[in-house]
């Protein structure tokens, strides 16, 4: 039960980071004149979101691979 926990919850903040990372830059296009502006802090801290997503899931496959 918690790895199949572990799995899910690991896959939900992955995405909650993801969409984080999305959110943290905004650009505008006005003919070839291009502006970008992106939110440094949000975007680290997204990446450690994502980071502890990936370790999630990696621990709950690591706990159904185990023999009891």
């Amino acid at each position: 039960m918690i790895p199949l926990i572990l799995v899910l919850g690991g896959l939900a903040v992955g995405f909650l980071g993801y969409t984080k990372l999305d959110n943290s830059s905004t650009e505008i296009e006005i003919g070839n004149l291009e502006i970008e502006a992106k939110d440094k802090e949000s975007s680290s801290i997204a990446y450690v979101i994502i980071g502890i997503g990936v370790f999630m899931v990696i621990g709950g496959v690591n706990q159904t691979s185990r023999k009891y």
